[in-house]
């Protein structure tokens, strides 16, 4: 929480100080348009750090190759169309000129794709690659659970000791842990 906090306070702060000014409300303004590219994005950045069921993704200890070129093929569809959307958003032009009559004339499109050159290209891009970046701080998060839980001598996933039928959920009876 505090890094957002500091990443707001720093935007405010290059808000105010003029010359990076339109620079910061480009883009800003792109984020906005691509805002449900990037809702998708954040979001499962958020659920895979939360969840430890995400971290299980990763507990598979004996799947093979099919079960990681599946899931990796997913995540690269993932991202797929989180860019894909970002970009087609961007490509209306009303987002970019309101007020104006469109469609543009050739003067006013390129006046706006000189200002909106460098956001609009990289804002799809890196919300594509925020995918990637939530898989692998979950891969590397369920790393550092196995190491941390794994002792000499001990398989990394150790069973909690034994209850006798002590169920996981109300509504999942058949779920205890003396299976293990």
């Amino acid at each position: 929480m505090a890094y957002i906090l500091a990443a707001v306070l720093v935007l405010f702060a290059c808000c105010l100080w003029s010359p990076t000014r339109p620079t910061v409300i480009s883009w800003g303004r792109v984020l906005w348009v691509c805002r449900a590219s990037a809702g998708s994005a954040i979001l499962a950045l958020a659920l895979f750090a939360v969840a430890p069921p995400a971290r299980d993704l990763f507990a598979e200890l004996a799947s093979g190759p099919l079960y990681w070129a599946i899931f990796l093929l997913l995540v690269f569809g993932w991202a797929l169309i989180v860019h894909y959307a970002a970009r087609k958003a961007l490509e209306q032009q009303a987002w970019a000129a309101p007020g104006l009559r469109l469609p543009l004339r050739a003067r006013e499109r390129e006046e706006l794709q000189d200002r909106f050159a460098v956001s609009g290209t990289w804002v799809p891009r890196l919300l594509g690659l925020l995918c990637f970046a939530a898989v692998a701080r979950t891969a590397a998060t369920a790393a550092v659970a196995m190491r941390s839980q794994s002792s000499p001598g001990a398989s990394a996933f150790a069973c909690p000791p034994r209850r006798s039928d002590v169920s996981l959920a109300p509504w999942m009876p058949s779920a205890n842990l003396t299976n293990c």
